[in-house]
């Protein structure tokens, strides 16, 4: 997708010339957005709080581990994709693609930190439309549930060496609620404000909080312990939420009238670089 901005053609009077540029006018941005929104911004979510529990603190980091690349790889093609819609110009296996190189580029990594931010809302915005998607489709879903069980895990306020994780948002309460729970995902799936009543899905509930111990069994298949993250503590050895992504490869191999302002929507180029990666 060659594309760096596409723009609802809504303009009241005439429109700048941003077409010379490089800009894509559409009638409807609507479908460029569900496709960022589920792809990009729910792949960031993803990888932030599963990556930042397990010692990475970059974007390009978490994604040079082979197995959390394959983890996002898989969650976009096998869980997310099926559902979107393919807007004119927009090859989603490309994009998906280009999103996988822009994350791995050294020079363009974001922040797991940043990008963790405001989990209250970007859990319900940019991954649970998937999630319901699949349920109802009758799709595979697992490696969407490790995504929120990592949130929950990491509301916890610690990652898996016991250092102190940090948590911005709107929902600062959850903190507590999420470190009295411990291992049980049922309150915080509880909280509607987040959740609505995918919460008390018994499939969705299901899957989030027994996908982790999957994951679990398939590392102690491994030798009882999960790939060490630079110097850090192993996953082992703690039942909660969103534990061992070493092991996430194998959870989806089994199913369970005035005039407005224009919309845009920002979609990636394929990064580059001074050494053209």
């Amino acid at each position: 997708m060659a594309e760096q901005w596409v723009i609802e053609d809504s303009f009241c009077n005439g429109r700048p010339p941003l077409e010379e540029v490089g800009v894509r006018f559409v009638d409807d941005v609507t479908p460029y957005e569900t496709v960022k929104t589920r792809l990009l911004n729910a792949g960031h979510s993803a990888i932030a709080y599963l990556g930042y529990l397990a010692g990475y603190r970059t974007t390009a980091d978490v994604v040079d581990d082979p197995v959390f690349r394959t983890f996002l790889q898989r969650l976009m093609a096998e869980e997310i994709a099926p559902s979107l819609p393919e807007p004119p110009g927009v090859d989603l296996a490309d994009y998906q693609a280009t999103l996988l190189d822009r994350l791995a580029n050294p020079r363009m990594a974001d922040q797991l930190a940043r990008l963790g931010r405001r989990g209250s809302s970007k859990i319900p915005n940019y991954l649970l439309p998937s999630v319901r998607a699949a349920i109802e489709d009758g799709r595979p879903h697992d490696l969407l549930c490790l995504a929120v069980a990592g949130w929950l895990r990491y509301l916890r306020g610690q990652d898996y060496a016991g250092e102190e994780v940090p948590i911005l948002g709107p929902r600062p309460d959850l903190v507590p609620l999420a470190q009295e729970a411990g291992a049980d995902a049922a309150p915080l799936l509880s909280e509607r404000s987040v959740f609505d009543h995918i919460g008390q899905e018994p499939a969705f509930a299901v899957c989030v909080q027994k996908g982790p111990h999957r994951a679990r069994a398939s590392g102690a298949a491994r030798g009882h312990q999960a790939v060490p993250r630079r110097g850090r503590a192993s996953m082992t050895g703690d039942s909660s939420p969103g534990l061992d992504p070493a092991a996430v490869t194998t959870l989806s191999a089994t199913p369970t009238a005035g005039c407005s302002p224009p919309r845009n929507r920002h979609t990636p180029r394929r990064p580059t670089s001074r050494t053209g990666s």
